[in-house]
């Protein structure tokens, strides 16, 4: 018995190793409410309408000054039955000084609202008082909305139109926290067994 722990320890420590562990998705989900709707995209988007999304990145891209260039791996938004999405295409920005900013952006891809196509969304969180961020490192925990005194998601279309929405709640998606510890509660209940 005693060797069979020791082959699977092994086994399992040799696995461990040979996967890569330098990447680290984080996800993060929000919604907003929809603010502001330019007459063009009037026939898709009223006031009021609830905006639901999330994207995903790369928690150890290196930084080109305070800018995570290409970080973001997915974004998928919902605006009352539309949807909008990116990939491989989005950047995080961060500024702490006498102004903080957070900012996500990437090009988007949706269908033609009023003969405009969606080009570009963000997420733009701005502190004029500099308090709300204490570095430019990358969080990997939303930063706290409420430490804003702007936040808001817009999508810009290609004619000039921009869809804006006021930021409700900002949070991270704990689905891989959530897989390990059900691994490793299921390992102590099946011990516990024998």
């Amino acid at each position: 018995m005693n060797q069979t722990k020791v082959l699977t320890t092994t086994l399992l420590i040799s696995v461990a190793l040979s996967i890569p562990c330098n990447a680290a998705l984080v996800t993060l989900s929000f919604t907003a409410t929809v603010s502001d709707v330019p007459a063009a995209l009037a026939s898709q988007f009223t006031v009021g309408d609830a905006v639901v999304g999330s994207y995903t990145f790369e928690s150890t891209t290196a930084p080109t000054g305070s800018n995570y260039l290409f970080a973001v791996t997915t974004f998928n938004v919902g605006i009352a039955g539309y949807a909008i999405s990116a990939n491989r295409l989005g950047d995080i920005g961060i500024t702490n000084g006498s102004t903080d900013s957070y900012l996500e952006v990437a090009l988007s891809n949706g269908a033609a609202v009023g003969g405009q196509t969606p080009e570009l969304h963000a997420i733009q969180l701005n502190d004029p008082t500099g308090t709300a961020l204490s570095d430019t490192s990358l969080p990997v925990l939303p930063p706290d909305l409420s430490k804003f005194s702007n936040a808001r998601f817009t999508v810009d279309f290609s004619q000039g139109s921009r869809l804006t929405a006021q930021m409700n709640t900002f949070v991270p998606e704990p689905s891989s926290v959530g897989l390990v510890g059900s691994l490793l509660l299921a390992g102590l209940f099946s011990r516990r067994r024998r």
